[in-house]
């Protein structure tokens, strides 16, 4: 399993990537890293939220919507043999499936995503 998580700009600019493995979550923000373990809780719960977004049809809504201070954020998944990339900007309304996902990166890293 390995999951990437990368958010740029917003309203004050942020760039903020998290890396979760089997073993660690790895978070960088604005050039500092921090680095914990992850319980196998945590994996397992990760694990399943991912599987769920695999097999979700439709995870993000695009919305056709211009925001001056949208923020991007891409989601790089591997689970077993499979992976699948997500890009949410702006407007866009993620599923509840991604939604689920980032809550449990944000429990597991301890500094929000």
């Amino acid at each position: 399993m390995e999951i990437q998580v990368h958010e740029k700009g917003g309203l004050f600019g942020t760039e903020r990537t998290v890396v979760v493995d089997d073993a660690w979550v790895t978070v960088t923000e604005d050039g500092t890293t921090a680095r914990q373990s992850l319980t196998p809780a945590a994996r397992s719960q990760l694990q399943d939220a991912i599987g769920r977004v695999m097999s979700d049809q439709h995870p993000v809504q695009a919305q056709d919507v211009e925001m001056y201070d949208a923020a991007e954020m891409t989601i790089n998944l591997q689970h077993a043999d499979r992976s699948r990339t997500l890009t949410i900007r702006g407007a866009d309304e993620p599923s509840e499936s991604v939604l689920d996902l980032l809550e449990l990166i944000d429990v597991a890293s301890g500094t929000g995503v």
